[in-house]
């Protein structure tokens, strides 16, 4: 994994933050300390190009030779294909707005990750104040079965 890092020239930090795991976390991976876990190659496959066969077993080119995933929508493979050219062309500026643009929609999936987990928690809170009112026999209104809840939940 290091020798990766180093051959992309990132370091410590920035893979650690790239594929969502602690430093501490890539050093023992570095290290032959431990295994990625799923989620951690999950993030690897996404966000490199490092060959995962490469890193669990030592066969094979560090860097995965396929291009961009033919199972991704066209207009996805497209964006890819943009944003190989900006990291490869030297353009500062193209690179600066690229990184950007990166930042804001990390912070907007972040944002949409906890508005809805937000709700999910409301979701829950109303449930169990339902479950009181009904256990009190307080609740006026007609509920479904416990079957139709989960259906819509």
């Amino acid at each position: 994994m290091r020798q990766y890092r180093k051959g992309c020239g990132l370091n410590g930090t920035q893979l650690a933050d790239l594929i969502n795991i602690s430093q501490g976390s890539l050093s023992e991976l570095e290290n032959n300390k431990t295994l990625p876990s799923a989620d951690t190659i999950a993030s690897l496959i996404c966000y490199t190009d490092l060959n995962i066969r490469w890193l669990l077993t030592g066969e094979g080119d560090v860097y995965n030779k396929d291009t961009i995933n033919e199972n991704l929508p066209e207009e996805v493979r497209e964006l890819l294909e943009e944003v190989k050219r900006v990291l490869t062309c030297g353009d500062i500026e193209a690179y600066e707005a690229l990184k950007m643009n990166i930042l804001y929609i990390s912070k907007t999936i972040d944002a949409e990750k906890k508005r809805k987990a937000e709700l999910c928690q409301f979701k829950k809170q109303v449930w169990k104040e339902i479950a009181k009112l009904k256990r009190k026999d307080k609740l006026k209104l007609p509920l479904r079965d416990e079957s139709q809840r989960k259906e819509a939940m």
